[in-house]
């Protein structure tokens, strides 16, 4: 298997393994696949066969998980794979990515929270790096302070209109991801934890907490603050006109906006019913497939080269990834107004579940949402149906 890296400093342990690696008449290759942070990756790449002999190769597939879980199955693939933490309990159900022991001082290096999510029934199954987590995101020439909660903006939405023919607020309100947080605020649940394990059979997505929000959201609707049928696509034509003052997403569309010259800012979610939302916080991940012939050799790149310091800034540099979760990055990014915004998301939010039972939630969340918001079904029969399709 090959996989691309890049790396910074060479420790004598390091030195030593090379040298006996150089010494073979066939060198081993290294393989990574990654959607994010590919060039900055390949320096790495570079960087270790700079300093090890080693040849390692950086890939960037069309549909990463698919292509991964078919090869992996079959004992091949790339040894290391760059995934956010949500697949990882399939994957180590099925035998697909190897169990991972980091030195207790580069778990100390990391947030807790993002440990927490790279663990499957207790033990560690990837490296985390990136935290990603949505916000609201405004744009500055048309709103100044953002509201704190979610019930303000209907009083805030009729002021833009007669001041500026201008929506207060629109998101992708029919995909679980970004309307999650509101449902989580104030005590739903995705599954429960029985013993630090997610229990498939207890969901609580028709907690009176989730059935405020679905009431709030169809309000919204009801009273024309976000209109029927929106999706992402509206819903980003729309903010990009400045027919919109407000959005819900995440670090990834930062981009696009500086691209158009927008000014905007970031900021944790509004409150609703007085309880901050929840989103859910994605970490991008280091996987090592359990079919790798490589272990020492992807053992020594992840803990010299990926986690290094100085490389978690350079991956961080792409603009890829929204925030760090190594914590010396973190201070660093202290006066990032943006970064810290999603620090705080995630701060308030939770860990994306990585049991296998989450496509059940996807599926019945999703068919629950979409007759809320055209009122095929009233809210609590709707999440009641869904409560239903996750544990049966």
């Amino acid at each position: 298997m090959k996989i691309g890296i890049t790396s910074i400093t060479l420790s004598y342990a390091l030195a030593a393994f090379s040298s006996l690696a150089l010494a073979d008449t066939q060198q081993p290759e290294l393989t990574i696949w990654t959607g994010k942070s590919h060039q900055q990756m390949q320096l790495i790449a570079k960087q270790f066969n700079a300093d090890t002999g080693i040849i390692v190769e950086v890939k960037q597939p069309v549909d990463i998980t698919g292509n991964f879980e078919i090869q992996a199955r079959n004992g091949e693939g790339p040894d290391i794979v760059f995934w956010p933490h949500d697949r990882m309990g399939d994957w180590a159900n099925a035998g697909l990515i190897k169990q991972l022991k980091p030195s207790q001082a580069l778990q100390d290096s990391a947030v807790d929270y993002a440990w927490d999510a790279v663990k499957v029934e207790g033990k560690i199954y990837g490296y985390p790096i990136g935290v990603e987590a949505i916000s609201l995101i405004y744009n500055k020439a048309l709103i100044k302070e953002v509201p704190t909660s979610f019930e303000e903006i209907f009083a805030l939405d009729k002021q833009l209109q007669e001041q500026q023919q201008t929506k207060a607020i629109l998101w992708d309100y029919n995909n679980t991801y970004y309307t999650w947080p509101l449902f989580a605020a104030n005590g739903a649940y995705v599954f429960g934890k029985q013993g630090g394990q997610y229990d498939v059979k207890d969901t609580g997505v028709n907690h009176p907490s989730a059935m405020y929000a679905g009431k709030l959201l169809k309000d919204m609707l009801d009273q024309q603050i976000m209109p029927r049928n929106a999706d992402y696509s509206i819903m980003d034509m729309q903010f990009v006109k400045g027919k919109v003052a407000m959005v819900i997403n995440g670090p990834w569309y930062w981009d696009e906006l500086e691209s158009v010259g927008m000014d905007f800012g970031v900021a944790p979610l509004p409150k609703i019913n007085g309880k901050p939302a929840k989103a859910f916080v994605g970490i991008w991940s280091a996987m090592v497939n359990s079919a790798t012939n490589q272990p020492a050799l992807v053992d020594e790149f992840l803990n010299y080269y990926l986690m290094n310091v100085d490389n978690q800034r350079l991956l961080f540099s792409s603009g890829d990834i929204g925030a760090m979760a190594n914590l010396q990055l973190q201070q660093e990014l202290i006066n990032d107004p943006k970064v810290q915004a999603v620090y705080a998301s995630a701060a308030q939010g939770e860990p994306m579940p990585n049991a296998a039972a989450m496509g059940k939630f996807w599926a019945a969340m999703a068919t629950s949402l979409t007759n809320i918001t055209t009122g095929r079904q009233a809210v609590d029969k709707a999440l009641n149906a869904a409560a239903k399709r996750i544990t049966r």
